[in-house]
């Protein structure tokens, strides 16, 4: 038997500018998430842990439908999940001062 996934259609933009203190943040306004790291690469690995992390806190409080709903998901675009889920694909891009990173990764 197949592991269930959660596959969200929606692709996430990440936006990422550098502060004055160096350090790369990142937001994503559909997840209300901000990231901090020290260079674009960093940040650009960390995405996808902070989206797995927040996604499996949701699902393991049954609060993930509530969560994306709230924040302007229309019904129809919003995955039914089990606790049993194992893997999450969610795509998304990240923006930043003038470059384009496009990703098809799965969080794992």
């Amino acid at each position: 038997m197949t592991a269930p996934t959660l596959n969200i259609s929606f692709n996430l933009q990440w936006v990422a500018q550098e502060s004055s203190e160096r350090t790369w943040i990142a937001r994503c306004d559909p997840l209300g998430l901000v990231l901090e790291e020290s260079s674009l690469d960093k940040l650009y690995g960390l995405i996808p842990e902070a989206m797995e992390a927040l996604f499996r806190d949701l699902i393991e409080a049954d609060e993930l439908q509530r969560f994306l709903l709230d924040r302007g998901w229309r019904r129809k675009d919003v995955p039914v999940v089990s606790r049993d889920t194992q893997d999450i694909s969610v795509p998304w891009q990240l923006i930043a001062a003038g470059r384009h990173h496009d990703s098809e990764l799965v969080t794992h």
